[in-house]
């Protein structure tokens, strides 16, 4: 806010120069003070984890997620690794743990306002998937980022092949 008095009084030059000076001084600082704050980098965010759960719709897939599997993104020197962990995964025509190859581990992601899905491959035996993760380079992301940009993640979800249909997404289950 910029507050100018005006003086109904004769001055001397002396005294209008002074006042100027004040003038300009007062205006440079309350120009200063409403600056926009320098922009921070972001926080050090390095990891990301999230249950897996059975999706709220669309066609039923043969198999189903019986027990909640979990997604974790992790970040380390010029690397990302996504680790995705299931079990209980069973045919849902008879309730037996299935086994099944080539089904799909999908990540949407966000980098440099990029939107990208990643497409990770994956089996699942007896029922459950050993613990697999697949590490990326940071510059094999869409939108090549570098260290210290952030990644934002948007969904996941885990495919049956053969169907092409969701058995388990990102999320949790109400209690």
């Amino acid at each position: 806010m910029i507050v100018i008095t005006i003086f109904h009084a004769v001055l001397s030059t002396h005294e209008v120069t002074m006042r100027i000076y004040v003038l300009a001084l007062t205006l440079s600082v309350a120009l200063v003070s409403v600056a926009p704050a320098a922009v921070q980098p972001p926080p050090k965010a390095a990891k990301w984890a999230s249950g897996i759960t059975a999706p709220t719709g669309g066609p039923p897939a043969n198999i189903q997620i019986t027990k909640s599997g979990k997604l974790a993104i992790k970040a380390s020197s010029n690397t990302v690794t996504f680790a995705l962990k299931i079990a209980g995964v069973t045919n849902i025509a008879d309730d037996t743990p299935t086994t099944n190859t080539m089904n799909t581990l999908q990540v949407d992601i966000k980098v440099n306002n990029f939107f990208s899905t990643l497409n990770f491959s994956f089996d699942i035996t007896g029922g459950k998937n050993v613990q697999q993760k697949f590490p990326m380079t940071n510059a094999s992301l869409p939108g090549i980022p570098v260290a210290g940009q952030p990644v934002e993640i948007i969904g996941g979800r885990v495919i049956e092949s053969g169907t092409g249909r969701v058995f388990g997404v990102v999320g949790l289950t109400l209690r």
